[in-house]
């Protein structure tokens, strides 16, 4: 099976579309500001609900309820501590789950990798699990998703922006907080499970743009 799946973020000086949501440290520099935006100590529900962001109605695995999952902004050197807590129950889909930080090095905490079956086990449905880790001094666009088999595909994925308070370039930018990610992603109206069974290519039915 061939998943051709996008999920790009960049940060750019245009409006930012809200997503689709189910039934300061130094000046210049975004602090979270939003319920839909998260720190670097905080925890996160995955939840079933359903959301027709293209127009198709389907049941869905979203981080906090809404896709894309909300914003997670930190700075240069922050510790995270994000709890996950699965609350996953639709079994149409994979209920297990995990959450892979897609880009952060994760030295000294391989353990919070979040690769189900290579650094982890699965958090099982009703239970949670707590990420820790430090980017040292990563800093950029990034992005987090499921890493449990296909799940990701139904939905579970976020974007991640680690700021430098030094930049270099912040004189360059007007704007440069949650208001300028943009994501772009692949979306199917069947889910996962059914993906999983195909062979060869997965066309996506959709591209999304914020959701």
């Amino acid at each position: 099976m061939y998943l051709y799946s996008t999920f790009v973020f960049a940060a750019v000086c245009l409006s930012y579309s809200a997503p689709v949501v189910a039934n300061g440290k130094t000046p210049g520099v975004p602090r979270a500001s939003q319920n839909s935006v998260l720190g670097p100590v905080s925890s996160i529900n995955i939840v079933n609900e359903v959301v027709s962001p293209d127009g198709f109605s389907r049941s869905a695995v979203l981080a906090g309820g809404s896709f894309p999952g909300p914003l997670i902004q930190a700075y240069k050197g922050d510790n995270f501590a994000i709890e996950v807590s699965n609350q996953l129950v639709d079994d149409s889909m994979p209920v297990p789950t995990s959450v892979h930080w897609h880009g952060i090095f994760q030295q000294k905490s391989s353990w919070a990798d979040g690769a189900s079956f290579i650094t982890q086990c699965p958090i099982p449905a009703n239970r949670s699990f707590l990420y820790q880790f430090n980017a040292a001094d990563q800093t950029g666009t990034y992005w987090y998703h499921s890493h449990y088999t296909t799940q990701y595909c139904d939905g579970l994925r976020g974007p991640l922006i680690i700021y430098d308070p030094d930049d270099p370039l912040g004189d360059m930018y007007d704007v440069d907080d949650e208001n300028t990610v943009i994501t772009l992603s692949d979306w199917y109206h069947n889910s996962s499970s059914i993906l999983g069974e195909i062979t060869g290519a997965v066309i996506p039915d959709s591209t999304l743009i914020n959701g």
